[in-house]
């Protein structure tokens, strides 16, 4: 398929930008990269953190093909109550790029970054701004030290 075959040989070549995330919270960060994807006419947007021991490319296809199909957002869930991955669709990046800075700063307050319920908030943050939500399959990723000991 094709989605597949360019993801492949993007991640095979580093044709895919890969950018550095800057300063700030982890929701300016985010804000950021919609901000970059919009100003640089980005069609589909993956955000993924690099402390996922389990990240394989049929997550990546999967992020991928729900958002060629139309969603226009696409989350990870991870373990702890965040995610591994987000995915932002043609909607967020283009004329509604704003829904997409302010699904970050949350619904009614700002989303406690590093918590257990930052799924959660930013899942309220989305229902708030009436975007519909695609979830993939739970991952566990590594934000503390107690995190590797599956790996030991």
């Amino acid at each position: 398929d094709g989605i597949r075959d360019d993801l492949v040989t993007g991640v095979q070549t580093c044709a895919l930008p890969i950018l550095l995330q800057g300063r700030g919270s982890l929701g300016a960060r985010l804000q950021r990269q919609v901000w970059r994807a919009h100003r640089d006419r980005v069609e589909h947007l993956l955000l993924i953190g690099s402390d996922l021991p389990h990240l394989d490319v049929g997550g990546l296809l999967a992020a991928f093909s729900a958002l060629s199909e139309g969603a226009p957002l696409v989350l990870g869930p991870a373990a702890d109550g965040g995610y591994w991955l987000i995915g932002l669709g043609a909607a967020l990046l283009g004329s509604d790029w704003r829904s997409g800075i302010r699904l970050f700063a949350g619904a009614s307050a700002a989303i406690a970054w590093g918590s257990a319920t930052v799924l959660q908030q930013t899942l309220q943050s989305a229902d708030h701004l009436a975007l519909p939500v695609t979830l993939l399959g739970q991952r566990a990723d590594l934000d503390r030290p107690e995190d590797l000991k599956p790996w030991r």
